[in-house]
């Protein structure tokens, strides 16, 4: 049996002293490889606050309710080969904003989350760009703390968002994963119905965008058997290459 890591990672940066916020979690065996796991989170008078497991490799989410600092919470937490470890929680830290983003139909909805002690610098901005690109960047009105965002703004890719005060102090930060909206159509016409063994295939391949121009740019083609190969949904491919690393 393995020995393993726990990692927490609020949304937004920090575990703040708010109603609700999204926590992620990776757990890491002593191999540097992923472990599969599930756990509990204990307060200081031995309650039980929350239930957790690993959805793919080792990583998941789940929603922490009403964090307090006077209230130190930790983590029971047992891996799929039956190790069982104690974690230290993150401490609610009583100051501070957290940008909370969740993904909608053909865009995206944030909030900006703050504890009561938090005061509302002067002026807030919320930025966003992909690769470089500003695609937004306006300012935040504390009386509306939260919006939609279309996906229309942003390329494809990894977009980051960040909070950011009159002194362009950075207040919170968030990366969000935006899928192509526009995706091409593809149309592979054989020469022939049937064909005899290893007998030559020509294929036609045309390839238009929504609007029936033809899309300009570099392709490959990879022919494999799908009686014996395959593809796994979560593993790499030019998509993921391209935006996701």
């Amino acid at each position: 049996r393995e020995n393993f890591d726990l990692t927490f990672f609020p949304e937004g940066g920090a575990l703040l002293s708010v109603p609700y916020q999204c926590i992620a979690f990776k757990a890491i065996g002593k191999d540097g490889f992923s472990k599969e796991i599930k756990g509990v989170i204990i307060d200081s008078k031995g309650d039980t606050l929350n239930h957790f497991q690993s959805r793919h490799k080792g990583m998941g989410t789940f929603t922490m309710f009403n964090a307090k600092p006077d209230n130190p919470l930790h983590v029971i937490a047992t891996s799929s080969d039956g190790v069982t470890k104690r974690f230290d929680f993150p401490k609610a830290e009583t100051t501070g904003f957290a940008l909370r983003v969740r993904p909608r139909q053909n865009g995206l909805s944030y909030e900006i989350l703050k504890p009561e002690t938090t005061e509302w610098p002067e002026k807030m901005f919320l930025l966003g760009h992909t690769r470089g690109s500003i695609a937004l960047m306006h300012e935040i009105n504390p009386g509306r703390a939260f919006g939609n965002l279309s996906f229309s703004n942003f390329m494809a890719g990894i977009s980051h968002f960040m909070l950011i005060d009159h002194r362009g102090n950075i207040l919170s930060e968030r990366l969000v994963f935006v899928p192509e909206q526009k995706e091409p159509e593809w149309h592979i016409i054989p020469d022939k119905a049937t064909y005899d063994v290893r007998e030559k295939v020509t294929l036609n391949i045309n390839i238009r965008d929504t609007e029936g121009r033809p899309v300009k740019g570099h392709f490959s083609v990879s022919i494999t058997d799908s009686q014996k190969v395959h593809p796994d949904s979560l593993a790499g491919n030019i998509l993921s290459d391209l935006l996701l690393t």
